[in-house]
């Protein structure tokens, strides 16, 4: 139903912090989040994860963890 991803750069120590901010809704209003809340949530959480890991090699850096 919905989905909102803004990328925020900010400096950061010497570096740049990347800031994701994620606003979804579901669809069926409280029934889709009883359906499928846990799975979106999960799916988002490994997605960062992942760009997180691929970020750290690229670059080097250390991430903040959320």
């Amino acid at each position: 139903k919905l989905w909102r991803h803004t990328h925020e750069f900010i400096d950061f120590a010497g570096g740049t912090l990347l800031r994701d901010r994620v606003q979804f809704k579901l669809p069926a209003g409280y029934l889709g989040w009883l359906v499928a809340g846990f799975f979106v949530k999960s799916d988002v959480k490994k997605i960062f994860a992942f760009r997180r890991k691929v970020i750290s090699e690229k670059f080097g850096s250390q991430q903040p963890s959320t």
